[in-house]
């Protein structure tokens, strides 16, 4: 029974606000106001039925009090009107008799200039302060008009929204009692339909009772004549079976005696053969008989049994025409009953007070709105007065400040430096003149304002103190609520109610709340809701209409004794006679011997005899087969039958009697269960029909209760018209009255500083009578001595002019740039070059000098130089490899300076030349190679790595870096991995390696086959891939180390934190960026290891001592310089910390952990393109991680616990955890805390999508494993779901920006769908059923959020627009959570109605959350569980190319060459043969 829910009006709009606003100014008058006024409203002291003299004098005392402020500010104001005039006058009868400035004469003095300026300066401040004041004073003048103006048609808007909810009372009450007609009319329905509904249902229980009887009985008899046929069909098969052999027996005689004659023609040959045989070895009439079995069975089929079990159906199929017959009665008197049902609760608007208050209410607004109509035109007209006179003085403000505008421009236009106060030009007179009129108008027209100013702001300021103000802190409310303060005014009376207990503050609370006038007024005190729809008298007189009703049926008898003696005697009788006999018989040769055999026998004869005989003997055998396939024609037919029918017999017999003796004791049930409880389920049934019909009303009763309790005259529109009076009154009106008086009040506080300095700037302008001149000897005397300095040459010349000494490696490098052989004179130059020491920064200087023309002369020395740097590197002097190595760097470096634009073929033709560069670059590759790997000089190996870091980085993309390929083609791989596994070379250069082979591993790996990539994916070398591991372990936390450190700096001191706390005072974001540049070399490989390599993933989890706790050695300083982080390694104190013991008090690391707590840094700032792309790289290594089996069973393992301490984003509303107190828990809890972290800190207006579609994928990877092997994590999943509550709130509070960048419903669905994957799948991998509830609270909760999100998606998909189709995808996946909310919001909104409840608590919410699982429909949704793998080609490439530039770009700039010091070199190799 549907009964909807009632109708609500429509309101009309809210006031409308005036046209200009002044929010910061009006903010400011109203914190004046409190500052003036911060005493509370005195309503002890207000009665207005009190006359004036029964106040005492403590309550004067205490009304001063209350008023002290505005009594103070007044007497100000007055003050200043007396005495600005006067001190005017003063003023201007002084300077008539030359004092006070009068005299036209300026004193000239020092730093006149300064004076002057900074005059003018504070006069245009006072100015545009002025401008200022004036204009907000002139807009909230005009504001104020409109306010009025547009009151009263707001007034009458608010009044006529409250006679809409007036007229709305009534029409819903009427709404409640149509609504009655609904269990009215199913219950005559009901009534007149009383047979095929009670009778049915009566029918339907009989049935239930009677069906297994009648079922058992009619297969009972089916089973006896199916024994009867068999039985008929045995009796023919005898007697066919007799006559054949009858007719057969003579054949076979007639047969032998032929056989007899031809067998004595034969003679002695046949005498062997017998014929005995040719006789019939069945005798088929001892078959025995089955007459007495067919007689008793024909008894039973002849029987009227079968007649009498239809009759049983004929007899409950007329019960409902029986049911409508017998109570026509007691449907005529419930129907009557109906009908006084029908009048009882139409006469419920007549008795409900609610129409009481209507009218009352409707009384009062008629009232006001013909008060307002009376007084509408005088107020208008008066304002429009008041607008004209206000305005005329806000313009003399603006006159004061156009006379200083006109000053402050024509005076320093006019005025000349130099010239004489006397000589000062017309223009800067009048300037001058502006300024001591701008003077005059204020002295005139400033009591006039202030005066004004005054008065509004004593009327204007107490009015919103008294009303506005004591409306906003409920203080006016306790004056209403207190009888008797305000004469005429009873809200009990004026609402219709007893008593005056009515309270007007709880009344406006719970109309906010918009609760129904039925709860706000407490109508149930005064009228009994129960007492007004009791309708019990109605419904007793309807039961006891039915309880009279008395149906009878006609009695039901399954079978009398004679037919229950009759089957039992039929079931014995029905028995087989013994066939066993007859079986065995049937079971033989038809003939005692075979014919067959005997026709053979016969033919084998034939062959041996006469022609007569023969003849014979082969006839006597034809016909012996004639006769057996015809006999075996005619017998085997019936025979089959006979045996098949035997069969049946015994097996239907056998079971015959146990069914008859079953089927009888079920019928003897059945027949005592009808007699004893045919009554009972009439009755039972009735009383059932009866309650449903009287459930109707109940139904109808409780929910004309709730509604009019509960929907029926919803009182917020009437808090909302409360609301929009204040609005109009306090925003509208007295907001413009404060503004202007504010306003104005700042004019005349500024014109008073205004006056004073204009008449002393006026004095710098204006044209005096008397001249002074005024001399700066000092200057004059410093000038002088300067001059006669600079001519007399006291300032001594430089001796610069002389030459300066060259290094001889300078004057070779002079010999090299040349175009001239340098060898050519002296054979021994190369030999002498590389014993000298590299000047790098000349050999790169004079390269990048050169242009392309004078390069390309000198092209042949160059390469020339760069085949004897490679001849070099094979000698063994290490000072000649040390110089040709740096000589190398300097040279690629420099012809890369002079080649920015151009590929790597114009460095390779400028290097070494196209015909020489294939050997030329094998030699040099080979012998880097070998240096690598010699057990040799680290600084060699160093040198070595800057150099191929240097080939590598030539240009910004590596990919067109055509000497990669002679990289590529001499494979450097196995030294850079002998680096890695050996702890010392690790140490030492473990980071150029890891980031040079980072960078080949990037050479065209989209285009072509990389060696490297292929090496790197195979490398299974334990101590190899943990030397990786821990060169980058090393340096991520080399990066978190250096953030800490900032972080402890920033945070500590007590300067620190006072500027933080002056910071956050003007700056919206306090918390300061904490900068440190990021390592995304590293980074980079990290990712090419994780994902090429999947033997990496062991090293992840390898476990060391957390590298930033441990105490640095006291090793020499190591040889690599010391640049921003990111681009050079990190110090090499634990980059060998495998090779060191595990200390008990040393917190245990991991990999893993080193790069979550780099990816919390990294990712709390994307704003800054680094970083985002910094970000991008950490979510996409967790990406691959997410996606690897391994990775998962140890991310998941929880015999592998830690703590891993994230770095968290300072936000306001959010206290820094502390890192102490985090458990220790798998790794996976960090990585789903890291995702929570972003998603709730980056939630801003440059939205970074891509990011959060990477997060949100990760969260679905982990779960897809979590699902699969069912894996349950404890982790406080409330965070995630809260994070992607807030997120999906988000998308939607910012859908315009953000539609007009990204497609937002791609993440929204990936969002909804890991709800929906906890939803169908969380049984399978949360912790606990109390896990899976708070799951459903917190949707519950946060159901809003879903149906704001639902409302969103259905507006798009129904509208044709490019959204169209993904807001569908959106919707259907939020059919689960809708249904969810659909489901248990009605349960809890009727759990807390029944227990009186108005906010239910966590626990009662789970409670009924529990309690409403059964119910629950959900509907299954396929491949939650799946998604697609990461996929680096096509879809990553832009972003891997971009930043593997960037990379190379910042390892080019950062590389350093010249580290190596003379004297180191010497002391490592001390001899030189």
């Amino acid at each position: 029974m549907e009964l909807g829910d009632v109708w609500k009006p429509t309101y009309g709009p809210g006031p409308e606000a005036p046209g200009s606003s002044t929010p910061g100014l009006v903010a400011m008058a109203h914190g004046f106001l409190r500052l003036v006024q911060p005493n509370a409203l005195p309503t002890e002291l207000i009665n207005f039925d009190q006359s004036q003299s029964g106040f005492s004098r403590d309550d004067i005392n205490e009304l001063l009090l209350y008023e002290l402020g505005f009594l103070v500010c007044a007497a100000i104001g007055i003050l200043l009107i007396i005495l600005v005039p006067l001190v005017g006058f003063c003023f201007c009868c002084c300077r008539c008799c030359g004092h006070c400035g009068g005299r036209m004469y300026q004193k000239q003095r020092r730093r006149m200039r300064c004076r002057r300026r900074a005059l003018w300066a504070s006069v245009l401040l006072l100015s545009a302060l002025l401008l200022a004041g004036g204009v907000c004073a002139l807009i909230s003048n005009s504001r104020f008009s409109q306010a009025v103006k547009s009151t009263f048609p707001n007034v009458n808007n608010t009044l006529d929204n409250v006679h809409t909810y007036l007229a709305s009372i009534p029409q819903q009450v009427d709404f409640v009692i149509d609504k009655s007609d609904v269990p009215l009319s199913y219950a005559n329905r009901s009534l007149q339909d009383i047979g095929p509904k009670l009778g049915s249902i009566i029918t339907s229980r009989i049935r239930n009772s009677t069906d297994g009887a009648l079922g058992s009985l009619q297969s009972l008899l089916q089973g006896m004549e199916t024994l009867n046929d068999t039985f008929a069909k045995i009796a023919i098969h005898r007697s066919d079976l007799e006559e054949l052999q009858s007719s057969y027996s003579q054949g076979l005689v007639s047969l032998r005696d032929r056989l007899n004659g031809t067998l004595q023609k034969c003679g002695l040959p046949c005498r062997q053969v017998s014929l005995e045989g040719l006789a019939f070895s069945a005798n088929f009439s001892t078959i025995p008989g089955v007459e007495q079995q067919l007689q008793a069975l024909r008894e039973v089929s002849e029987s009227n049994i079968k007649s009498d079990l239809e009759e049983v159906n004929t007899t409950l199929g007329m019960t409902p025409d029986k049911v409508q017959e017998q109570s026509q009665e007691v449907v005529a008197k419930s129907q009557e009953q109906l009908l006084l049902i029908r009048q009882e609760i139409r006469n419920l608007q007549e008795r409900l007070p609610l129409l009481d208050v209507e009218q009352k209410v409707g009384a009062f607004v008629n009232n006001a709105t013909s008060v307002l109509e009376k007084y509408r035109e005088p107020i208008v007209a008066w304002d429009g007065l008041r607008l004209i006179l206000c305005a005329f003085l806000c313009c003399t403000v603006l006159l004061v400040v156009l006379c200083n505008v006109f000053g402050l421009l024509l005076g320093p236009l006019g005025l000349k430096e130099g010239v004489l106060p006397t000589q000062r030009s017309s223009l800067s007179d009048a300037g001058g003149n502006f300024f001591m009129a701008g003077v005059g108008f204020s002295f005139i027209f400033y009591w006039l304002l202030m005066l004004l100013v005054m008065i509004t702001f004593v009327l204007g300021g107490n009015i919103y103190m008294l009303l506005c103000e004591s409306w906003h802190n409920q203080q006016l409310f306790q004056l209403l609520d207190t009888p008797g303060k305000i004469p005429n005014f009873n809200l009990s009376e004026l609402l219709g109610l007893k008593g005056d207990t009515t309270n007007f503050s709880e009344i406006y609370r719970q109309c906010q709340h918009d609760a129904s006038l039925w709860q706000t007024l407490h109508l149930d005190q005064s009228v009994s809701l129960d007492e007004l729809l009791n309708i019990s008298q109605y419904a007793g007189n309807i039961s006891t209409a039915f309880e009279k009703m008395d149906i009878t049926l006609s009695p039901i008898s399954l079978l009398n004794q004679s037919q229950k003696d009759l089957l039992l005697r039929a079931s014995q009788a029905a028995q087989p006679p013994n066939f066993t006999l007859t079986l065995e018989q049937l079971d033989q040769n038809m003939t005692q011997r075979s014919l067959l055999d005997l026709a053979a026998e016969l033919e084998q004869l034939a062959e041996n005899m006469g022609t007569d005989v023969k003849k014979d003997l082969e006839d006597n055998a034809r016909e012996l087969r004639d006769l057996e396939k015809e006999m075996q024609g005619n017998f085997s037919g019936p025979l089959q039958s006979l045996k098949e029918n035997i069969h049946s017999v015994q097996s239907g017999a056998a079971q015959l009697e146990g069914q008859t003796t079953a089927a009888l004791d079920k019928a003897n049930k059945t027949q005592e269960f009808l007699e004893r409880e045919m009554p009972n389920i009439i009755k039972n049934e009735t009383l059932a029909f009866l309650e449903q019909l009287l459930d109707f009303f109940e139904t109808y009763i409780s929910w004309a209760k709730s509604r009019v309790t509960k929907d029926v005259a919803r009182c917020k529109p009437i808090a909302q018209s409360l609301d929009d009076v204040e609005v109009i009154g306090c925003d509208y009106i007295m907001d413009s009255v404060n503004a202007f008086w504010f306003s104005l009040g700042w004019c005349t506080l500024f014109l008073l500083p205004s006056i004073v300095l204009s008449v002393r700037l006026a004095k710098f302008y204006r044209r005096m009578d008397t001249a002074d001149v005024y001399r700066n000897e000092d200057f004059e005397m410093v000038y002088s001595m300067a001059q006669t300095e600079k001519k007399g040459g006291l300032l001594r010349k430089s001796s610069a002019s002389k030459k300066p000494l060259k290094e001889k490696v300078v004057l070779m490098y002079d010999e090299i740039f040349t175009t001239e052989d340098p060898s050519k004179c002296n054979p021994r130059f190369w030999e002498e070059l590389f014993l000298m020491k590299v000047n790098l920064e000349y050999l790169e200087g004079k390269l990048e000098a050169l242009d392309g023309e004078e390069l390309m002369k000198i092209k042949d020395n160059i390469n020339c130089l760069f085949q004897h740097c490679i001849q070099a590197l094979g000698e063994e002097h290490p000072i000649r490899v040390v110089n040709a190595l740096q000589t190398l760097c300097a040279l690629i470096r420099g012809v890369h300076q002079k080649n920015k634009s151009t590929s790597g073929f114009d460095i390779i033709n400028m290097l070494v030349g196209f015909d020489k560069a294939e050997l030329c670059m094998k030699n040099l590759m080979e012998s880097l190679d070998s240096l690598l790997c010699a057990e040799g000089s680290e600084s060699l190996k160093s040198l070595c790595l800057k150099l191929l870091l240097c080939l590598v980085t030539v240009t910004d993309n590596i990919s067109q870096n055509t000497i990669l390929e002679y990289v590529m083609i001499n494979s450097i791989f196995e030294a850079i991995l002998q680096i890695l596994s050996s702890p010392l070379s690790r140490r030492e250069h473990g980071y150029d390696a890891v980031v040079l082979l980072a960078l080949l591993v990037n050479y065209r790996k989209y285009e072509s086959v990389n060696p490297y990539i292929v090496k790197l994916s195979i490398v299974d070398d334990e101590a190899t891939l943990n030397g990786m591991g821990l060169v980058i372990a090393q340096a991520l936390s080399e990066y978190n180390r250096q953030y800490k450190d900032k972080e402890e700096e920033h945070q500590t001191g007590f300067f620190s934190a006072l500027t933080n706390m002056v910071g956050s005072m003007f700056i919206a974001d306090a918390d300061e960026k904490i900068s440190v540049q990021t390592n995304e070399a590293i980074l980079l490989a990290l990712y090419e290891a994780v994902h090429l390599n999947r033997n990496f993933i062991t090293v992840l989890a390898q476990s060391h001592p957390e590298m930033g706790l441990m105490t640095s050695p006291t090793s020499p300083v190591p040889t690599t310089p010391v640049t921003p982080l990111g681009t050079t390694p990190p110090s090499s104190d634990v980059i060998s910390s495998a090779e060191l013991p595990l200390d008990a008090d040393v917190q245990t690391s991991n990999l893993l952990i080193t790069f979550l707590k780099y990816s919390s840094i990294v990712m709390q700032d994307t704003k800054d393109e680094h970083r985002l792309h910094s970000g991008k790289l950490c979510l996409i290594i967790l990406t691959c991680i997410a996606e690897d089996q391994y990775a998962n069973a140890f991310l998941h393992d929880d015999n592998m616990n830690f703590r891993v301490n994230l770095h968290r984003m300072p936000m306001r509303h959010r206290k820094k955890a502390a890192d102490k107190n985090l458990p220790c828990r798998p790794l996976v809890c960090a990585v789903l805390d890291l995702m929570v972290e972003f998603i709730v800190t980056h939630m801003m207006k440059e939205f970074p999508m891509d990011l959060y579609v990477r997060c949100i994928q990760i969260v679905h990877k982990l779960l897809c494993y979590q699902k699969k092997c069912r894996v349950r994590l404890h982790y406080t999943w409330r965070e995630l779901w809260s994070a992607l509550i807030n997120l999906l709130k988000f998308l939607m509070s910012n859908e315009t920006v953000l539609l007009a960048k990204h497609n937002i419903f791609t993440l929204a669905l990936m969002v909804v769908n890991l709800f929906n994957m906890f939803i169908t799948y969380g049984d399978t991998f949360l912790p606990t059923p109390s896990s899976y509830d708070e799951l459903y609270y917190e949707i519950i909760r946060m159901h809003q959020n879903f149906d704001n999100l639902y409302s969103m998606v259905l507006r798009l998909s129904t509208n044709a627009g490019q959204w169209k189709e993904p807001a569908s995808k959106v919707t259907h996946a939020l059919v689960n959570i809708r249904a969810i909310i659909n489901h248990f919001n009605p349960k809890i909104e009727s759990y807390a109605a029944v227990n009186h409840i108005s906010q239910l608590s966590e626990d009662q919410v789970l409670e009924v959350v529990r309690s409403n699982y059964d119910t629950l429909t959900l509907k299954l949704q396929d491949g939650l569980d799946q998604y697609e793998r990461y996929s680096e080609q096509h879809k990553e490439a832009a972003f891997f190319k971009e930043l593997v530039r960037s990379i190379s770009i910042n390892v080019r700039k950062n590389l350093a060459f010249n580290t190596l010091s003379q004297e180191l070199l010497l002391k490592e190799f001390s001899t030189i043969s």
